[in-house]
């Protein structure tokens, strides 16, 4: 069978949470279909470049995106948000010459189905000649902005980003309902949409975790640490990292001393490498193309997010390599974890700091609540587990 698969990036290198599970998914998908490709990238270089993508499609056609060619293309993306009363994201990957190449495929490939793997490409809903398309929704969008717009500082971002989340949630209504099946990635988001889109044909595929490639080290060590993985180029994990530097550490400094801290990820803020300057303690390493090592007993996993919405793959991966993990209520949502058994959530800078102390003076509860943390993703995180359900999905969208 022929599969359309629309998606705003090429996700290799698998790098972060909507890289690893967009790829996984194409890893899947093209054991049972012929995948058809069509993508954006930021920039010229990537848009000739996709030797994973070659391997696994039968064609692979990526723009680059408009926004990112130029200002001018920017700025009239941004008025045609402001003059069609739509989010700015429906119009950050429109490009006439992907939605001729999409009606082009679905002519000529005999398409069966349609993956559209984030709700910003459901503007291209009125190019897809009726044929079945299934819409992938990452996060709740509208939910996204909002929780964002609540704790940004700036009164201008603050008022753009009440204006867009109102917009983004007119627009999630009318796309979802669009379509023949919508996913989720938990239970949390599935309730979400059907309430703002008034329907129950949302489906739940969480998000998985490759559980042989991220596994408990056999390694022993003595390095002892609080570790953040996971890219800080959005605002969502920058102002998470900003929190902990900012209100979380100094609680830590003052109680536990010999502390050590270490952010890997790509694009680390400004203030959290001026940080890294003057404390010995904190740690910057940029990206890492493998960062296994730093999630490894006794370290612990921190993930202090303020805002986002959908389930976060660095925490998966983090309880799959058994460490504990200290997050937040928004941090640990949708994901079916016991909390003081399978994790710990703090959602003030205070609190948050008292649960590092507490492992960090207690290193069997630590072991415990990774290995508990490891049992959990096992049973319901696993890809081939997440798998068996969107199998079942896809052909019934299909037949």
């Amino acid at each position: 069978m022929n599969l359309l698969f629309l998606s705003t990036e090429n996700p290799f290198p698998e790098d972060h949470g909507h890289h690893i599970r967009t790829a996984n998914v194409l890893k899947f998908l093209s054991r049972q279909y012929r995948i058809h490709f069509v993508g954006f990238a930021k920039s010229a270089e990537e848009v000739v470049s996709h030797p994973e993508l070659d391997h696994l499609c039968s064609t692979v056609d990526i723009f680059q995106a408009p926004y990112s060619q130029s200002r001018l293309l920017l700025a009239l993306s941004f008025l045609k948000s402001l003059l069609l009363c739509l989010p700015f994201t429906a119009y950050r990957y429109f490009d006439r010459r992907a939605a001729n190449r999409i009606m082009q495929l679905i002519d000529q490939e005999e398409i069966d189905l349609i993956h559209i793997d984030m709700l910003h490409l459901a503007i291209y809903e009125k190019y897809l000649r009726a044929k079945p398309a299934i819409l992938t929704n990452h996060n709740v969008e509208f939910l996204r902005l909002q929780r964002w717009m609540q704790i940004e500082k700036k009164l201008g971002w603050k008022v753009f980003l009440f204006w867009q989340s109102r917009l983004m949630r007119r627009f999630e209504k009318k796309m979802c309902a669009s379509f023949a099946k919508c996913i989720a990635v938990s239970d949390v988001d599935r309730l979400a949409l059907e309430n703002i889109c008034q329907c129950t044909d949302v489906e739940v595929i969480p998000n998985g975790v490759d559980v042989i490639y991220f596994k408990p080290s056999s390694i022993k060590t003595k390095f002892k640490a609080l570790v953040w993985v996971g890219a800080m180029t959005n605002a969502y994990n920058r102002d998470a990292v900003l929190y902990f530097a900012g209100e979380i550490w100094p609680f830590v400094k003052r109680s536990l001393p010999e502390a050590k801290v270490i952010f890997a990820g790509a694009d680390p803020p400004d203030l959290l490498q001026e940080l890294a300057e003057k404390d010995a303690a904190v740690c910057v390493t940029g990206y890492l193309d493998d960062a296994r090592s730093l999630m490894i007993r006794p370290n612990i996993f921190i993930a202090p997010l303020l805002s986002g919405s959908g389930t976060k793959i660095k925490v998966l991966n983090a309880m799959a390599m058994g460490i504990p993990v200290i997050t937040t209520s928004i941090g640990i949502e949708g994901i079916e974890a016991v909390p003081g058994e399978d994790v710990l959530i703090a959602d003030d800078a205070h609190a948050f700091a008292e649960r590092i102390m507490e492992l960090w003076q207690n290193p069997e509860k630590g072991e415990r609540i990774g290995e508990q943390g490891r049992r959990l993703i096992r049973e319901k995180y696993d890809w081939n587990i997440v798998f068996r359900r969107m199998e079942t999905l896809y052909y019934s969208v299909v037949s």
